[in-house]
């Protein structure tokens, strides 16, 4: 899961390419099926959520979806590991 975990912040560098954003979640979540109880993977995949509905939306109810998976996405992270600033951003 770590070596997982690091491979999508890796893919974090390259937020100005879309397909970069959607290995980042990729990334996280295959990190999160391997520890569901690794707060990290979820705050990075929030993030990448984010970045998706902010800078490429399919349209506004694509956006809307992905910044409310996103929240939940970023919830867990919280409840995971409350210290983890990365959850709150």
């Amino acid at each position: 899961a770590y070596d997982l975990y690091l491979k999508a912040r890796e893919a974090t560098r390259q937020d100005d390419d879309e397909a970069a954003v959607h290995e980042k979640i990729r990334l996280a979540k295959a990190a999160i099926a391997l520890d569901p109880n690794y707060a990290e993977p979820h705050a990075l995949q929030a993030s990448a959520m984010s970045t998706l509905a902010i800078f490429y939306p399919a349209d506004n109810q694509d956006s809307r979806r992905r910044i409310e998976e996103a929240a939940a996405v970023a919830r867990r992270a919280i409840q995971l590991d409350p210290e983890l600033p990365d959850g709150y951003r």
